[in-house]
């Protein structure tokens, strides 16, 4: 066994002399309550988001190699009506291969409602430099090590277009001045799923 793991269980935890200065002492840790699976069916589990590393106790990085969202997305829907659901789900089990699930409307309700939490119950908590209450100290110290994100003056679909296709979707290409957007249409064939938005 190795003698830092010794030590550790010799010396209690609230002994100065617990952590060594190479020891992490500040991490960063998100954890994530989901109730249900890709079939919508029970299967609670727990996401975690975890740092790459942590603070040790000069407060200097240290980095290490290893260290809500709807129960299903509105375009898995691929029929409904007044008495039936049908869904797709990708089968982690089988390869991710695309399964289809049919059920009454009712019962599918009763799945979707299984997985809303009860009232000011906390589905998100935030541990370590992840908290809200951190010291002034630790905040400052964190601040150092984020980047800077400079905002796109465009929205994700107008960049995407611009970055793939080299095409401003709501410019004219002849006077090149913004058009108004009146009419959206994607066609299931290409996209996956039928997008048709009026804008008046």
């Amino acid at each position: 066994m190795h003698k830092k793991i010794i030590r550790k269980f010799k010396v209690p935890k609230s002994s100065p002399n617990y952590f060594t200065n190479s020891d992490i002492v500040h991490y960063g840790l998100i954890t994530v309550i989901h109730t249900f699976g890709r079939d919508l069916k029970w299967n609670p589990h727990i996401h975690t988001l975890v740092s790459l590393g942590g603070f040790i106790k000069n407060f200097t990085f240290k980095k290490l190699d290893y260290f809500h969202v709807p129960s299903i997305a509105e375009y898995k829907i691929t029929y409904y009506d007044n008495e039936k659901v049908t869904f797709f789900f990708n089968d982690l089990a089988d390869d991710k291969k695309k399964k289809y699930v049919t059920m009454n409307i009712d019962k599918f309700v009763q799945q979707i409602l299984i997985h809303l939490p009860p009232k000011n119950f906390k589905m998100i908590n935030r541990f370590g430099f992840y908290e809200r209450n951190i010291t002034a100290k630790l905040r400052n110290i964190v601040k150092k090590y984020k980047k800077t994100l400079s905002k796109s003056e465009y929205s994700f679909y107008v960049k995407q277009s611009i970055d793939t296709f080299g095409v401003h979707p709501f410019m004219c290409p002849y006077c090149k001045i913004m058009m108004d957007i009146q009419e959206i249409y994607v066609s299931s064939d290409w996209y996956g799923w039928t997008i048709h938005k009026i804008y008046f």
